[in-house]
């Protein structure tokens, strides 16, 4: 019967049935084409109604991918022409589409839809760079400076893009973090190299400055640098290609970080510094600064930070009362993240990569209120195999038979019961043979198998199962299959049970070369690994740290401090995104490979500057602090003022990431800057020097390897790095060192031993 020629009372009565027939004699249930509905009868009411088109294919061979033009282009106009398109007369009625490339066209919209977030966050970090690397005098502001560092990043993102697509390594929307990775990374570098440079004194020579402060940043840059490049080249190996490919990115991007933000930067600021010799305004080199003190833009005294670091924060924390206060909160808030830890689960599907308000999660989102029965469609497949015998036959009829006659299919516990539906058994109907019966006689010869089957395909009830079977050039069956539903899994632990449960059952009939399949078991089968891929990527990644930190740190105690901070870290992590509402997917292992990488920035640092300190260990932790604390916050907020925007993304994924970021950047500075340095303050090793005149001794020693002699006082104001070597004699007394001048213009500074 058609539908325009039915009125309302005949349409509402027709759809009182349980089963529905299609145009081409498919049976189907009535829950699968209308949803919402109550009432019965003449009182019957729909909210929806679900429409299926099967299109053909004509794929064709293009650069080694398969795809068909015809059909791509036909969807694309149906999309746009019909999603929001107004139907005449029925206001109501709004249209939900979902085609095959829509999954394609949303990951591309997920990728570039936060897209300017990305670029607010930028600026905003571009303007904290170009404020805080600078003092606040016409002379000292060096907003270029931050520009340089900015820059350094950018050319970092630029030559990392180019390496790994040169590699051919693949990129997708979790990449998109990256830029946020390099940039925190970078800054970092930044900060420090830029706070050794300003600590050295001003009146040397520009190139002897550049060096020392290289000495000194050049260590801690190098060990930060190298163990997040190892960590993520170690978290490469996964089975996971998104995983393993944003790993091979990161590892690369970090260490073109190291390289140009330690020569890109660095001869920046090696301008920066002449230009301020010769008193010039930045970005306005023609136009004296004239006096150096002149305030501009409000006063902040230099070096502000690094005496709060100094002389409050280290001694607040360096209080045994309130040192026992937080390692107690830092004990119980790891009990609690322990536990949180335990209850985190599976949750991952391809929505989580649609863009709020985007067609296909209305799509979605509507599918699952109206249909949530609808569930998801499964094949069983069967190679090129004697068919036309009774063995075959059987075993086929044992798996798509029904749970009353014991089939294997439909009795799995996820399998939706009425809805398997075989070649076979309607042949077996068609025919007459008794449908519940597994004697030889009730199974077709091998003679008149193709001839009946021939006959049945070409029948009205065995046309629609043409696209289900494949024939050779003689004739003969090379595949088949039958299909099924699984009931609507959401929990990723059912799909995992429901792929493996099915695949035994099939596997148990015995029947050669079966298996099921679905396309979501793709997805099904990266959630089976998921969990143990990501514990097995944070071991690793946590070995490689500790390995790495100890050659570089150079002493286990320090190395296995810095260690513990970045363990709590990622424990805390963990255990707090369960209360965040996130779950193990995709995106948070990626994620806590990132924390990883940036946590070991803060602990490190503060470690390696603890070993290289002299005095008691309060001593060594105040210096730690003064000297990195500075960097480190700056590093720190500039990352957080980049994801900060991400709080207003669209997309799940960024929304996790400013999350993830959050807790990676508050959890990273509190135990790289409060509990490494009370752990250290309690039972950090020995320093690299016994006494302050050892190390100034050595530092001597390391200033005239590098500048090739004792260091001399030259002209402030001059620009000339070029300075004379002058001439000393050490005379020998009665337990005395002293050096004189002979014949030298300028001062020569002496050496204690």
């Amino acid at each position: 019967m058609k539908l325009q020629t039915m009125n309302d009372t005949e349409i509402k009565l027709a759809m009182i049935a349980d089963v529905f027939t299609s145009w081409n004699g498919r049976s189907f249930g009535a829950n699968e084409a209308i949803g919402g509905v109550t009432g019965n009868g003449t009182a019957l009411k729909v909210q929806a109604l679900k429409v299926r088109l099967n299109m053909e294919q004509k794929l064709i061979v293009e650069n080694g991918e398969e795809f068909d033009p015809r059909m791509d282009a036909w969807e694309g106009e149906w999309l746009a022409n019909y999603q929001d398109r107004p139907i005449a007369g029925v206001d109501l009625l709004r249209w939900n589409l979902k085609a095959v490339r829509s999954d394609e066209d949303a990951v591309e919209e997920s990728i570039g839809g936060d897209v300017q977030l990305f670029i607010i966050g930028y600026i905003i970090v571009v303007v904290y760079l170009m404020v805080q690397l600078g003092g606040f005098n016409v002379l000292t502001m060096r907003p270029s400076i931050g520009l340089a560092a900015f820059v350094g990043v950018g050319l970092t993102i630029a030559a990392t893009f180019g390496m790994c697509s040169a590699f051919g390594l693949f990129y997708g929307p979790v990449h998109s973090v990256l830029p946020l990775l390099l940039l925190g990374i970078g800054a970092d570098d930044a900060f420090v190299i830029t706070a050794s440079f300003d600590h050295i004194d001003p009146n040397r020579p520009i190139r002897e400055r550049i060096a020392l402060s290289l000495s000194k940043a050049g260590a801690a840059v190098t060990v930060t640098s190298l163990t997040n490049s190892c960590a993520f080249f170690i978290g490469s190996i996964t089975v996971f290609p998104a995983l393993r490919s944003f790993a091979l990115w990161a590892a690369i991007g970090v260490m073109m970080d190291f390289v140009l933000q330690s020569t890109f930067y660095v001869a920046c600021l090696t301008l920066d510094a002449r230009r301020q010799a010769a008193r010039k305004m930045d970005m306005l080199c023609c136009v004296s600064a004239g006096s150096p003190n002149k305030e501009c833009c409000g006063s902040s005294e230099p070096g502000s930070l690094r005496r709060f670091f100094k002389n409050k924060f280290s001694r607040v924390i360096l209080n045994k009362w309130v040192q026992v206060v937080i390692m107690l909160l830092t004990v119980g808030m790891f009990a609690a993240c322990v536990y949180g830890t335990s209850e985190l689960k599976l949750e991952s599907s391809r929505s989580q990569f649609y863009l709020d308000g985007s067609s296909i999660l209305n799509f979605e989102e509507a599918k699952d209120q109206f249909f949530p029965g609808s569930g998801t469609p499964v094949a069983v497949y069967a190679g090129a195999i004697a068919y036309e015998t009774t063995d075959v036959q059987r075993k086929l009829y044992q798996l798509s038979t029904s749970v009353e006659n014991g089939g294997a299919v439909a009795s799995n516990q996820y399998v939706q019961k009425m809805s398997v539906d075989c070649w076979l058994l309607s042949m077996r109907e068609s025919y007459n043979l008794d449908v519940a019966s597994r004697n030889p006689g009730d199974f077709f010869s091998a003679s008149e198998f193709y001839p009946k089957l021939n006959d049945f395909l070409n029948s009205t009830a065995g046309s629609r199962y043409r696209r289900d079977l494949t024939f050779d050039a003689d004739g003969r069956l090379n595949a088949t299959r039958f299909s099924a539903l699984f009931f609507t899994l959401t929990d990723n632990s059912d799909q995992i049970d429901a792929m493996k449960t099915l695949r035994d059952d099939v596997e148990a009939v015995g029947l050669e070369g079966a298996f099921p399949f679905a396309f979501e078991f793709l997805i099904y089968e990266q959630f089976a690994v998921l969990y143990s891929e990501a514990v097995q990527g944070v071991l690793l990644s946590l070995c490689v740290v500790l390995v790495v930190s100890q050659l570089l740190i150079g002493h286990p105690g320090a190395s296995l401090v810095a260690f513990l901070g970045v363990g709590l870290t990622i424990v805390d992590i963990l255990g707090l995104v369960t209360f965040w509402d996130i779950n193990l997917n995709g995106v948070s292992v990626i994620c806590l490979s990132v924390a990883i990488g940036l946590s070991i920035d803060f602990s490190a640092h503060i470690a390696l500057a603890f070993m290289e300190a002299a005095g008691t260990r309060h001593q060594r932790v105040e210096s730690a602090l003064a000297e990195l604390g500075p960097s480190l916050v700056h590093g720190g907020l500039s990352t957080f003022l980049a994801v900060s925007v991400l709080i207003a993304a669209r997309g799940y994924v960024f929304r996790v990431f400013f999350r993830m970021f959050f807790l990676i950047i508050g959890f990273g500075m509190f135990h790289g800057l409060v509990v490494v340095p009370i752990i250290l303050s309690l039972v950090g090793p020995a320093g690299f020097y016994a006494s302050q005149e050892e190390k100034e001794q050595e530092e001597q020693e390391l200033e005239a390897a590098i500048i090739g002699g004792p260091r001399v006082h030259p002209d402030p104001t001059s620009t000339n790095d070029k300075v004379p070597s002058p001439i000393s004699v050490i005379a020998e007394g009665t337990g005395a060192l002293s050096v004189v001048d002979i014949e030298s213009p300028q001062h020569v500074e002496g050496a204690s031993s």
